[in-house]
């Protein structure tokens, strides 16, 4: 199992292609369906944060108008974006969505 920052340093250097707003897919992992829906593009990102140990809560690519982000729960309970390390101060319901209807999360997006 990889450590958490050989895992992000993987995923900085990687990098994902953004998708369109309407391309989604369903998450395996070792071949168990895990029931929530992720931007294609940010599959592989997230695979990879829950084979590490890091408790994924959402994500979005930012379809080309945001940053990437992804929301985490640390070993201590508290909620943030990955990227940025920002708190959220919710346990739920963390993104908005623009009048274009893409999602971003506010504290990343200000």
């Amino acid at each position: 199992m990889a450590t958490a920052p050989a895992v992000l340093k993987m995923m900085m250097i990687r990098g994902d292609t953004m998708c369109d707003k309407h391309s989604s897919v369903n998450l395996k992992i070792n071949g168990r369906k895990i029931p929530i829906r992720l931007d294609n593009c940010i599959v592989e990102t997230i695979k990879c944060l829950r084979s590490a140990g890091i408790k994924t809560l959402a994500c979005c690519c930012g379809h080309g108008k945001y940053p990437k982000t992804v929301v985490i729960e640390d070993s201590e309970g508290r909620i943030k974006e990955l990227y940025t390390l920002k708190i959220i101060p919710r346990k739920k319901r963390f993104y908005v969505t623009d009048d274009d209807g893409i999602y971003y999360l506010p504290e990343v997006c200000k």
